[in-house]
């Protein structure tokens, strides 16, 4: 069966069994069949988001970079925050072994005592993350920057 005929005919039959409900039922805990009909088709659509490939679930990667990278994007609104992490999220689960370590990696601060001493900025982040040609390039893509030397603290925060 395609999945148009079975989302059919499950609002079908949760729309004859609200509306079976509400008219036998007095009690009024059924609110109507309007009501349970768009519930069960919401509950059912939820559920078949899950194995449908095409539609994307965030993953664990999208929660280490809005904790990592959002904390360090300065200037950016949480609507571009969102969108570059859910890039990134998608783009790492391509990843795998140093590449992704790399990635994840280049979010997070490093500390001031591993700084270089001279050196282009471009050349200080790459030799602090070790961050690979491929990890760069999903970075690049999600238009993520690597994070900056140290520790950032907003007033009032820490």
């Amino acid at each position: 069966m395609s999945f148009k005929v079975v989302v059919i005919s499950v609002m079908l039959a949760s729309g004859a069994l609200g509306g079976g409900l509400a008219y036998f039922s007095a009690s009024g805990t059924v609110p109507s069949v309007k009501v349970v009909t768009s519930d069960a088709s919401d509950m059912f659509r939820s559920t078949m988001r899950k194995f449908d490939g095409r539609v994307y679930v965030r993953g664990p990667d999208y929660g280490i970079c809005i904790a990592d990278y959002g904390r360090h994007a300065l200037g950016k609104t949480n609507a571009e925050i969102t969108l570059s992490c859910e890039c990134f999220d998608k783009n790492l689960r391509l990843l795998s072994g140093s590449d992704r370590e790399a990635a994840i990696a280049a979010l997070t601060p490093s500390e001031m005592s591993s700084k270089p001493a001279s050196g282009a900025a471009g050349t200080q982040v790459a030799d602090l993350h070790g961050t690979s040609v491929t990890a760069t390039r999903v970075l690049r893509k999600c238009g993520i920057d690597p994070a900056p030397n140290g520790f950032l603290s907003m007033r009032g925060t820490m």
